[in-house]
């Protein structure tokens, strides 16, 4: 439904753009010395072009001199000085063209390559089973784990996931960081950041009917698996990691669940201090 609504009033648009985003060190400066470097270079007064064309470039190097010191100099955590230092050294992003398949033969059909890697994605917990002495989970003694649990846990003490709270629902809507990428509903953070007024009461009642019934919706579940390249052959599939991404609307139920349970875990230990202390 709210895919439907972003078509039909927010609909994407494809724009064909001359150029990318120019650097955050370009400035009017530039822009001006350029401009004049091409002036010159187009009525065929060389003594001038050479001069603008000498200018632009040491107004460049000194700009990005200056942007990149100050970035390093500004950097109050890790976070931003790596992002300095990626911006001096970027990757780029190589997806595999070509992969081994399963037969020992290689194949650039973009569907055999990623039947490839999620069959591999897929059996990865099989064939470390078949590799150890792993115990299946149907055969398997769990009398040590649930003497465990037991001996750790109270008879009074129970937990229960309490119900969602529209306001704090709202608060994480807005807190969303709209730079994640969406998953496979393609409803992302951006999206559900502007519209929390307005589907903040209807996610808090889905949710709290998921909680209510024990239902996780599969689609929930469903997730981008993008194959990224580790070390050693391109070719081979086992050098690859996967790296998932959920839909937002999965991560704000499971945030919501992580953080009552963290609430619990620390009010139990502090009563337990309480008690120590008394």
């Amino acid at each position: 439904m709210l895919n439907k609504a972003l078509d039909k009033h927010a609909p994407v648009v494809k724009k064909r753009v001359k150029r990318d985003r120019q650097p955050e060190w370009y400035n009017s400066e530039i822009i001006y010395a350029r401009n004049m470097r091409d002036k010159y270079n187009a009525l065929g007064l060389w003594s001038e072009y050479r001069f603008w064309r000498n200018k632009t470039k040491q107004i460049v190097d000194n700009s990005k001199k200056n942007y990149y010191k100050n970035m390093v100099k500004d950097s109050n955590d890790p976070k931003t000085l790596w992002k300095c230092l990626h911006s001096l050294n970027p990757k780029v992003k190589n997806t595999p063209y070509e992969l081994a398949t399963e037969d020992n033969n290689t194949t650039k059909s973009k569907k055999c390559i990623a039947d490839t890697f999620n069959n591999f994605f897929t059996s990865c917990a099989e064939k470390l089973r078949e590799q150890g002495s792993y115990t299946p989970v149907n055969k398997a003694d769990f009398s040590n784990l649930s003497k465990f649990v037991k001996n750790k846990l109270h008879k009074h003490e129970k937990f229960s996931i309490p119900p969602v709270n529209m306001n704090e629902l709202f608060n994480e809507l807005a807190k969303l960081d709209i730079n994640k990428a969406s998953g496979m509903d393609n409803i992302g953070p951006k999206i559900l950041r502007l519209s929390a007024p307005f589907i903040a009461s209807p996610l808090t009642y889905i949710f709290n009917r998921m909680i209510d019934t024990g239902i996780y919706p599969s689609l929930l579940k469903n997730a981008k698996v993008t194959p990224v390249f580790k070390d050693g052959d391109k070719l081979l599939a086992t050098n690859y990691r996967p790296i998932s991404v959920l839909p937002t609307l999965s991560k704000l139920i499971e945030k919501h669940v992580s953080n009552k349970i963290a609430t619990s875990f620390y009010s139990d230990q502090l009563n337990v201090l309480t008690v120590l202390k008394g």
